[in-house]
């Protein structure tokens, strides 16, 4: 994997909650690099957990308009 595919990557996995630890494992980097990773990407970590969390909070909207209404 490229560093740029490997960096990537590491954006989703950190938006999703996963730790240093986890992330260097499953990309086999070390956590030094996710540090630095971290540092590098922090504004499009954070744009992508405000995504999700976006997502998250307009699926709960519906649903509960949904069960308002039957």
């Amino acid at each position: 994997m490229k560093t740029t595919e490997k960096k990537l990557e590491y954006v989703k996995l950190r938006a999703s909650g996963k730790s240093f630890s986890s992330i260097a494992s499953e990309l086999h980097i070390s956590k030094s690099t996710c540090s630095n990773w971290e540092q590098e990407l922090k504004s499009q970590i954070e744009s992508l957990k405000q995504e999700g969390l976006q997502e998250l909070y307009t699926s709960y909207k519906m649903t509960k308009l949904i069960s308002i209404y039957t």
